[in-house]
């Protein structure tokens, strides 16, 4: 009964060892990746409003990003190292809107978020700029 006792304590001091080690590592994460598990509405294109009607979104999970470019969806991989924000090649869907403004205004969106070079970050909002000056500004998605 001793041993069975022995063998369960230490059981548990290992499971919560393990605990500790797992949320260590998810604050190291968080730490080295502070835009992981958020999401961003679009509230400031290279200064200008986004067109009346549309919602343009960004989601940062699992380094993967991904959200709505007004009319279509789009995803594709991220790093960030410090302030810096490496975006890989960023997917789309196909489908055509029938204004051309809201096509126009998502091929700025989604060509600026691929050329993204630095961001700010604060609890509110996010700030994603390019090298040649581009600004994309989200609130935080409630």
């Amino acid at each position: 009964m001793k041993r069975l006792f022995r063998i369960l304590i230490l059981l548990s001091i290992f499971i919560l060892a393990g605990c500790s080690l797992i949320k260590s590592d998810q604050s190291e994460n968080a730490a080295q990746d502070p835009l992981a598990g958020t999401a961003w509405v679009l509230v400031k294109l290279n200064g200008e409003l986004p067109a009346e009607g549309t919602v343009l979104t960004l989601s940062f999970t699992d380094g993967n990003l991904g959200g709505s470019a007004g009319c279509n969806s789009f995803g594709g991989a991220y790093q960030v190292s410090g302030s810096q924000l490496t975006t890989g090649e960023i997917a789309s869907t196909l489908m055509a809107c029938m204004d051309s403004g809201v096509m126009t205004q998502e091929s700025l969106y989604l060509s600026l978020l691929g050329a993204a070079q630095t961001f700010t970050l604060t609890d509110s909002e996010l700030r994603i700029s390019s090298l040649d000056g581009g600004e994309l500004v989200f609130i935080r998605q409630e």
